[in-house]
């Protein structure tokens, strides 16, 4: 343990790779599309992270290429970890708890996985609960994508 807390630490780059992140989400999203089938379209949240991906690529190759400088690269490895670590593991807004429970991936979008269980009266509630789920990650990989952004300028 001593060695990995050694190694983050005299790393002139943190040493996070937001991209592997990305490859999860991807996962995941595939797996809520395959279960909510027809019942419901995930392809905004699939675009908003496909953009955030490329631009992460771009990203950590201005890092390897020097265009980054390290301080900058690492305030936007910090701050991604501000943006996308809570959409990923809670189910409530920034300064709500959430029960000490288990949390799916993109908890949000996880009642994707129930729409085949759900009958016509609640279709709708469920729906507008994935519409919801799916703003908040929209939003969310945006605000990152325009932070990944900023550093390549």
């Amino acid at each position: 343990y001593l060695a990995a807390v050694l190694g983050v630490a005299n790393a002139e780059v943190l040493p996070f790779d937001w991209r592997a992140t990305m490859a999860e989400f991807k996962q995941t999203l595939a797996d809520y599309q395959d279960a909510a089938g027809d019942r419901f379209d995930l392809s905004a949240s699939h675009a908003a992270i496909e953009g955030l991906d490329q631009a992460l690529a771009d990203f950590y190759h201005g890092i390897r290429q020097g265009r980054i400088a390290p301080d900058a690269a690492n305030t936007v490895i910090m701050r991604l970890a501000r943006i996308l670590v809570p959409v990923n593991f809670t189910r409530e807004a920034r300064f709500r708890h959430d029960p000490a429970l288990p949390v799916p991936p993109l908890p949000t979008l996880a009642c994707a996985k129930e729409l085949g269980s759900v009958d016509a009266r609640t279709l709708g509630f469920a729906q507008t609960q994935l519409t919801r789920g799916q703003n908040r990650l929209v939003a969310a990989l945006r605000e990152a994508r325009r932070l990944v952004e900023g550093a390549r300028s």
